[in-house]
């Protein structure tokens, strides 16, 4: 790309990194990953400090503010070779789309404004769409504004999270069921949350790639609700069904726990959008598929919280 500032010839040497997001699902294995590695100078921007654990708050260097201030990003950034982007969602934005973009205008104008080497920014699977797909929508919206920002940038485009499941522990605990606007047959890309962040450290401590590009970022297989009612079943002891909620019960659902109209149409789109196979665009390989399956997932982060629906007569 021949608006970035590195040459064939640099050499980073010491890599001094900056994370965003440093307590989020991601973020904070991200910053776990590189602390505990110890080969590098990492730097966090965070709303509130006391939110990073005490041991971290030693490790690493602290910048308070939103990444949605591009001066704040700037100062962040002074002397960084590479960033970690992750773009925060919002449930009560009135203007879902328009939330992201000015995350990603900020990052933008602060990347260039520091000359930054190289960025690796979170996004999600998807292909072209017509219409709107909530977060993957606003994630490629994401990156078609970094993308000119004069870096070289990394698009993890990762599958749905397993984490996702442990927002219907209660459900699953005590209802032995799970729900979601989408037909229980359909096989889409699902992945570990440490698996995307070993991917993330992966890419942020090496300095041999150039370039704009989107790295799949997928685990062992696609699995469809069916199939994931199956193997949670099986990990937690007990029968689990999937329900295919009919979109206005999902949103009204959204609404009772918080969510504005807007955010809780998003997640609507997106699920229709999946149903139509718009995850499905992204190939598997060796580099792009995790280690973590369902089944060890779900044994270590989903049966511990889950215990009572196993000792349930």
């Amino acid at each position: 790309m021949s608006n970035t500032w590195l040459s064939d010839g640099d050499n980073l040497g010491v890599m001094r990194l900056l994370i965003t997001t440093p307590t989020g699902n991601i973020g904070s294995r991200v910053l776990r990953d590189l602390v505990e590695l110890g080969t590098t100078s990492v730097r966090v921007i965070v709303r509130d400090h006391g939110k990073l654990p005490q041991s971290l708050r030693r490790s690493v260097d602290i910048v308070e503010g939103s990444h949605d201030d591009p001066n704040t990003i700037a100062k962040a950034l002074e002397g960084v070779d590479a960033m970690f982007w992750c773009q925060p969602d919002s449930i009560i934005a009135e203007d879902y789309y328009g939330f992201y973009r000015r995350f990603a205008s900020a990052g933008y104008e602060a990347i260039r404004r520091k000359r930054t080497p190289r960025v690796v920014a979170l996004s999600a699977t998807g292909g072209a769409f017509e219409g709107k797909a909530g977060p993957i929508t606003a994630l490629r919206e994401m990156e078609d504004i970094l993308a000119p920002s004069g870096a070289h940038v990394r698009f993890l485009r990762c599958g749905s999270f397993f984490e996702n499941f442990l927002w219907q522990i209660d459900s699953l605990r005590d209802e032995r069921t799970f729900y979601y606007p989408m037909a229980g047959d359909i096989r889409h890309p699902m992945v570990a949350s440490d698996d995307i962040a070993r991917t993330a450290v992966r890419w942020l401590t090496r300095n041999d790639w150039k370039g704009i590009d989107g790295i799949p970022v997928l685990g062992p297989a696609d699995l469809s609700y069916f199939e994931v009612a199956e193997i949670l079943g099986k990990t937690l002891g007990r029968p689990i069904q999937f329900i295919n909620l009919p979109p206005a019960e999902y949103q009204n659902s959204l609404l009772q726990i918080g969510y504005g109209k807007n955010a809780a149409d998003a997640l609507i789109t997106m699920f229709s959008a999946i149903a139509q196979g718009i995850a499905k665009s992204e190939s598997r390989d060796a580099l792009s598929t995790g280690s973590t399956t369902l089944e060890s997932w779900a044994e270590k982060n989903l049966r511990p919280l889950a215990s009572v629906v196993s000792a349930t007569p």
